[in-house]
């Protein structure tokens, strides 16, 4: 099964960079809206403590939950940026583990699969989807060395 490095950098790059820019534009919008809104402040100010303290946390809960995801992918995502598919490696080994990888963008394809970190020969790769990989599988991979993204997988016959 091959991969497009064309998704990894949609999923991993520019997705998780545009939903930053949007957050950061979001807030500053609200913080330029509360300061020089007189009408905003005035509502904020007559809602009840316990309005104020739950908009408070909970606008935390979700920009630390958006935060978390986004750094998530870029720390796959920023050294895929700069590799090339002309630095590919081959590695063969077994599959030893299989990880869902919580906080990942997922490909959306028609089974709406989610990113997985595959451990073969003690090593952790990156996998758009599982690709039917299954502990104790014989594969034959190509990877990009510096992210540890998967293009290709090959099943080999024991």
């Amino acid at each position: 099964m091959k991969f497009n490095i064309k998704d990894y950098l949609g999923q991993l790059v520019i997705l998780p960079i545009s939903l930053l820019l949007m957050m950061i534009i979001i807030t500053a919008y609200s913080i330029y809206d509360f300061i020089h809104n007189q009408h905003t402040i005035q509502l904020f100010f007559k809602m009840k403590k316990i309005f104020k303290i739950f908009i408070v946390i909970m606008g935390i809960c979700i920009y630390t939950s958006m935060f978390s995801r986004i750094i998530s992918c870029l720390r796959t995502g920023i050294p895929l940026f700069f590799e090339r598919n002309a630095q590919t490696q081959v590695l063969t080994g077994t599959v030893e583990k299989t990880q869902k990888i919580w906080g990942h963008l997922y490909k959306f394809t028609e089974y709406n699969s989610y990113a997985y970190f595959v451990t073969i020969n003690n090593k952790k790769y990156y996998f758009m989807e599982k690709a039917g990989v299954k502990v104790g599988d014989n594969v034959e991979i190509v990877y990009l060395p510096k992210s540890k993204v998967v293009l290709e997988v090959k099943f080999i016959d024991s």
